[in-house]
Formats: structure tokens, sequence, C-alpha cells
């Protein structure tokens, strides 16, 4: 929308997030929709944000969790987390 202060201000807020440390307890539980469910809404704020790499990464699992490829999905967690990582350490480092 243009808005340069309002989009820092929500990139600043993104590493507070609840919704990425619930994608590996689900994952480890087993809990494909508490997974699917968290990694869409990061897949969603991620993209809102142009943190492309993280929306990549989420929307490759949110696919393959829709597709009821377990196994797939877990194994392509690692990006996620990886590019997570990269995010806010990007975020934290400029702003």
């Amino acid at each position: 929308m243009g808005n340069e202060a309002l989009y820092v201000k929500f990139l600043k807020k993104f590493p507070m997030d609840a919704s990425f440390p619930l994608i590996k307890p689900a994952f480890d539980k087993g809990d494909l929709e508490a997974a699917f469910e968290a990694a869409h809404t990061v897949k969603g704020v991620s993209g809102n944000l142009g943190l492309t790499r993280l929306y990549k990464a989420t929307s490759n699992t949110v696919a393959l969790l829709r597709a009821q490829e377990k196994d797939k999905a877990v194994e392509s967690y690692q990006e996620i987390a990886d590019s997570y990582a990269e995010a806010v350490k990007t975020i934290e480092k400029y702003l």
C-alpha cells in the first residue's frame, strides 16, 4: 500500500509471531493439521512481508501437507527453519 513505516512496523514484529515455533512440535507429535495451520500462517505472513525464501519454503510444505505426503512434508521443515532463521537475522541486523 506504499506505507513504508507500516511495513517496517510489521516487519519488526515478525520475529515475535507465535506460528513458526508451532511447526516442529506439531510434526514431532504427528499432528499434521496443527503443522498445516502453523505453516499456512507463516506462509501468509511471509508472503505479505515479501520474505520470498520463507514464503516459498512454507508454500512447499503446505502443498505437501495438502497432498498428505507426510514424510516429504516433515523433510521440508529444515528449509523452513533455515529460511526463518535467515529472515529473522536480517530483520534484526537492519531494523
